[in-house]
């Protein structure tokens, strides 16, 4: 008899019925619902499609038992159209009822006057059917136990109503707010304006207040602790080694005094931005623009870290308002948190246990403009003689900058007297030494104890490479080639571009085609965004570099801020790497002046300087990208909005009862707020003489970790699983160990035998380093191997395409491995 987990909560059972009843009463309707097949182990999103895969695959195999007839889910096993019933009552009408008729208007009303989606319209009526069925069931139960107990007055047992207690808005409120973790947004008044009402037939100047809203800090953070799995990362430890992972793991944690006093204690992060909630033209453009501030918990590991669910609410309020105001109103609330947080923080774990919290904040993660604005710089950096926020770097020097160590760093307590001393000038002093020093004043985050705003304040990898120097370089180089130099034609780059075969990661963010205007117009800008201008330059070496000659200056550039890219993009790293980094930085920008010219030099190729010394301060830096940040405002976007009165009070309600689903389940708060398992494919069924080549090396890790071994047992070889965010496919080539030269292996074979994940690979063996092209030749061997999720040292698949009888790898998520 087999054991059953729970995927999203510590339940287990051992009879497949009891586990059938316990996934369907509790997580049917969970935020993140995900279901592991106890017989394969293949795994499902969707209800419908893992009650399919039972018909399809084991309903033969005596997986249905007589519990799941006794518990109501099974109602017919000749059911020829799914082989289960989960509303029994309602599956079985004719077309002629007049009930199936008032139904069916019913969800036309939904499809048309309320404009839900198709796939909605269908979670509500199974959602529907299924309280009917509970309800059903319990006139039901009523009805025996009246009897049984010889009650004459049996039609009170058919008073049961659905969504009793929940028929009006503020009954749903009050439940929302009372049995749920919802965290009330609160209105905090930003200033006043004078506007023209009609009072009386006359216009009379009145004040309007002007509010923004506030979600209180402290609360939301305790409803976040309380989550059983937040409790479980904030209380483990990450095994130490030679490389780094997150933010804990930089000199900046590892040696500031508090982190040090309060080991275990908070790290947390803010973001802020600007968007627009619908997308106007004309008169009307940022009539509707938003500034948001999130904030986020650093001690949560980096692959949970990037699920928006993980993002927190801080404050919106209209941009408008926020540009004339400030920032300080909106962020009281969270500055005194940290005050408190610092002193230490009691925190009620649902009546269960009580603790006190410590932390600080260790970074602002924001693009230039509005961490400049944050940090009290000038936004703009070309209007001023010290234009970084991170040095003292004059406008005239910017050109010449090739590494952080030419120039002399901002130190904390003299920016602190500048401020002050800012503040006590006239106003003509004022205007002079605040373009001396690029400070336009001071700042909330001053007020934070702890948080250094000469270091802290990052620069985001995303918008200083892709959303800037890619964006450049790339199109002086391409301009080069096809306008100057006549290597290939712009015909030929975009054919290559539209016929590659991406995979199907890249496919979501295929890059867009050239136009001739956007290499040869001034000021003309690729039409590619962040996450597309990566896959091009990932891909580029692939597609044109057959026609460039070796020993071309602007292609040995390029390829070296493609492996700068790699770098910065990478989740993991070493001390070596800020070496390797630093040098890389050097050269390109002496070589970019000398290919392209003082006049393309941008801000942002010094900006990029100072990232090997960020990394070497806070870890890996693609943990400091704003993307998420950014895929994170596209949520308030995901919903038309038509009432834009106060705009902010619907969008942080709107986010927090999102965030509240996000936290709950029907039998409280959720066990897979931060993962719900691992996404496994449904394969074919093989036994273990299937596998002769991994064989011995299979039953050797079988034998290790407990499992019974046999040739007859149950192997589902899978084409693809998703562990921990990560997809490895048939053909995925890993990297195993560098020692002294990479090991690389490629997947034949994913073996899923329960609910365990095994890699049957072949060693490739290293034929070449190409530096044209930055990439390993590599060519399969004779030896095989059975590896784990844990024996992966780069625990990332890598970039891989076919070449004739070899393959060609474009490492990335690695540290700096091909200098080996």
């Amino acid at each position: 008899m087999g054991r059953h987990v729970c995927s999203m909560c510590p339940f287990f059972c051992h009879s497949e019925g009891e586990f059938l009843s316990h996934l369907f009463k509790y997580h049917k309707h969970s935020a993140k619902f995900i279901v592991h097949c106890t017989v394969c182990g293949a795994s499902y999103r969707n209800v419908k499609s893992f009650k399919s895969h039972l018909h399809r695959k084991h309903f033969c195999c005596d997986y249905v038992t007589d519990s799941d007839e006794a518990s109501g889910y099974v109602t017919d096993r000749n059911d020829e159209a799914s082989g289960f019933s989960a509303c029994s009552s309602t599956a079985n009408v004719t077309e002629n009822n007049d009930s199936t008729r008032s139904e069916g208007i019913w969800m036309l009303n939904l499809l048309t006057k309320y404009r839900v989606s198709e796939t909605a319209v269908g979670d509500i009526v199974e959602s529907v059917g299924n309280l009917f069925d509970e309800k059903l069931k319990e006139v039901c139960r009523n009805v025996q136990q009246a009897l049984a107990a010889g009650s004459s007055n049996v039609d009170e047992c058919f008073n049961v109503k659905l969504f009793t207690g929940l028929n009006t808005k503020r009954q749903q409120q009050k439940f929302i707010e009372t049995c749920l973790p919802y965290v009330k947004p609160k209105p905090v008044i930003l200033g006043n304006k004078l506007v023209n009402r009609k009072i009386g037939g006359k216009l009379v100047l009145t004040e309007q207040q002007l509010t923004g809203y506030v979600v209180p800090f402290l609360s939301q953070l305790s409803v976040v602790l309380s989550m059983p799995e937040v409790n479980e990362v904030l209380n483990s430890s990450h095994a130490s080694d030679d490389f780094m992972y997150d933010f804990s793991d930089g000199a900046y944690c590892q040696t500031h005094s508090f982190v040090q006093s309060h080991p275990g204690c908070l790290l947390l992060a803010i973001y802020t931005d600007d968007f627009e909630i619908a997308n106007p033209i004309g008169s009307h453009k940022k009539k509707h623009k938003v500034t948001a501030f999130y904030w986020t918990i650093l001690n949560i590991p980096a692959e949970y870290r990037s699920q928006l669910s993980t993002i927190q609410l801080l404050a919106l309020a209209k941009t408008s308002h926020v540009r004339k105001f400030g920032f300080t109103k909106l962020t009281d609330d969270f500055v005194q948190g940290l005050q408190t947080l610092w002193r230490g923080f009691r925190v009620d774990i649902q009546e269960r246990f009580a603790d006190t919290y410590y932390g600080i904040l260790v970074a602002v993660l924001a693009d230039t403009p509005a961490a400049q604005a944050l940090g009290g710089f000038k936004e703009s950096v070309g209007v001023c003689r010290k234009p970084c926020r991170t040095c003292e770097i004059s406008t005239n020097e910017l050109h010449g900058s090739t590494h952080e160590g030419q120039f002399t760093m901002r130190d904390e307590e003299e920016h602190r007297d500048r401020v002050a001393w800012l503040e006590q000038q006239n106003q003509h002093a004022r205007r002079y030494w605040s373009m001396h020093y690029g400070v336009n004043g001071g700042s909330f985050l001053l007020d934070i104890p702890g948080f250094s705003i000469t270091k802290c304040l990052l620069h985001d990898p995303m918008h200083v490479l892709l959303e800037g120097v890619v964006r450049v370089e790339l199109k002086a180089m391409l301009r080069h080639f096809v306008v100057d130099r006549h290597f290939f034609s712009l015909h030929l780059l975009n054919r290559r571009i539209t016929q590659y075969d991406y995979n199907d990661e890249e496919l979501k963010n295929k890059p867009q085609i050239i136009e001739r205007e956007q290499l040869v117009q001034t000021g003309a800008a690729f039409s590619q965004s962040a996450a597309s201008m990566r896959v091009l330059i990932n891909n580029l070496p692939y597609m044109i570099a057959d026609v460039i000659p070796e020993d071309d200056h602007h292609w040995k550039t390029f390829i070296s801020l493609l492996q700068i890219c790699i770098l910065c993009f990478s989740p993991i790293a070493t001390i070596d790497t800020v070496s390797t980094l630093k040098h890389l930085i050097a050269s390109h920008n002496q070589s970019f002046v000398e290919l392209y010219g003082q006049q393309q030099y941008v801000p942002k190729l010094h900006f990029l300087t100072h990232l090997p010394e960020q990394l070497r301060l806070f870890g890996p830096i693609k943990n400091h990208s704003c993307m998420r940040f950014e895929a994170k405002n596209g949520f308030f976007k995901l919903r038309r909005w038509f009432n834009f009165r106060n705009i902010p009070l619907s969008l942080s309600v709107h986010h927090q009862r999102w965030m509240c689903l996000q936290m709950s389940d029907v039998s409280g708060l959720s066990h897979s707020y931060l993962y719900c398992g691992d996404d496994v494919f449904e394969g074919r069924i093989a036994s273990m003489d299937e596998c002769l080549e991994w064989k011995s090396a299979l039953s050797a890790i079988l034998a290790q970790e407990g499992h019974i071994i046999d040739d007859e047992v149950s192997i589902m070889l899978s084409p693809r699983v998703v562990i921990h965010g990560l997809c490895y496919a048939v053909g995925s080539i890993l990297v195993v160990s560098n020692d002294e030269v990479p090991e690389f292996m490629a997947v034949k074979h994913i073996a899923v035998i329960e609910h365990s994940k095994y890699f049957l690979c072949v060693r490739m063996r290293v034929v070449d380093f190409t530096s044209h092209t930055g990439t390993f030749t590599v060519q399969p061997s004779d030896h095989t191997a059975v590896i784990t999720y844990s024996d992966l040292v780069y625990k990332w698949p890598q970039h891989v395409k076919k070449l004739s009888q070899n393959l060609s790898l474009i490492m990335q998520n690695v540290d700096d491995i091909w200098t080996v």
